[in-house]
């Protein structure tokens, strides 16, 4: 057969596992949420799968996390939301406002002066 073909089989092959491991996680969520309704969002399971399941083209040298190596505690603290507050203050967002739109009028005249006014000048 042409290799495009097998490519896309594969792959093919390999978007169904993935959407049997979805059902299955979301099963599972499911029947968490029905046994303890109040905190199903906060200790929702989360299972990684092994290269044997979906074995790729990569070399190795990419290294898959397990549940073991990353606790719910690391991935709430490393990703919590006051990371992503802007820490800056409105007057401070006020000059960058400022500063950007000089930039824009500054390289907007550059511009038009390079494609009208250069021209007329060395005409």
């Amino acid at each position: 057969m042409s290799e495009p073909l097998d490519e896309l089989r594969a792959q093919r092959l390999l978007i169904q596992k993935h959407l049997s491991w979805l059902d299955q996680q979301i099963r599972l969520a499911e029947d968490n949420q029905a046994e303890h309704p109040c905190c199903a969002t906060t200790s929702a399971s989360i299972e990684t799968t092994s290269d044997k399941e979906f074995p790729s083209k990569h070399d190795g040298s990419e290294q898959l996390l397990t549940r073991s190596d990353v606790t719910q505690a690391e991935l709430t603290n490393e990703y919590s939301a006051h990371h992503y507050v802007g820490s800056g203050t409105s007057k401070q967002l006020r000059d960058a406002k400022i500063g950007c739109l000089a930039i824009f009028i500054i390289l907007t005249a550059l511009f038009l002066f390079l494609l009208f006014g250069l021209p007329y000048l060395l005409h």
